[in-house]
């Protein structure tokens, strides 16, 4: 399934992974609300979908990815609990450069790690953030490190849309 979305400055798309529970805690002032908007402001097309649409505990998850445009690929998962994770980059790959028009998967294009369905259910909602500047939010300082993946805050997602030059505020 792709979801596309166009606008301005950065390319971004969102995949939904089909689950049974609504897509983390509705709060309109979170870090849904900002990565929302950061889709909606995109200025090119990135596609992605997951390999399945539902996932079992255990299982292996793959992505797939082609960006319009040459950039900086960052992967962001907001899980049914609400948690913002950063899957790529990470502490096994932190180059995230994406070519244009070349079709990527996670983690099997790039290896060294591997993504496994946990113990949570419910519906993630990922977005896979591709900017034309460099972005590495494994490298930033920003979020907090856990396990080889960076988890971030409403803050956290407030300093990358500043850096993408988005405005996330309300519109006027």
């Amino acid at each position: 399934m792709y979801i596309k979305y166009n606008t301005h400055r950065v390319g971004t798309a969102a995949c939904f992974a089909v689950g049974n529970k609504p897509v983390g805690p509705d709060n309109p002032e979170g870090p849904r609300k900002i990565l929302d908007k950061i889709v909606q402001k995109s200025a090119f097309r990135v596609k992605i979908y997951a390999d399945n649409r539902t996932y079992q505990q255990g299982d292996l998850i793959s992505f797939s990815i082609k960006s319009a445009k040459t950039g900086y690929l960052n992967l962001i998962e907001i899980n049914p609990n609400g948690k913002v994770n950063v899957l790529f980059p990470n502490k096994y790959k932190s180059n995230n450069n994406i070519m244009m028009d070349e079709e990527i998967k996670i983690p099997q294009s790039i290896g060294g790690f591997k993504l496994r369905a946990s113990s949570i259910t419910g519906t993630s909602r990922i977005y896979a953030i591709v900017s034309m500047k460099p972005v590495n939010l494994f490298k930033e300082d920003i979020g907090v490190l856990n396990s080889g993946f960076k988890s971030l805050n409403k803050m956290d997602l407030k300093s990358l849309s500043i850096q993408l030059k988005i405005d996330v505020e309300e519109d006027k």
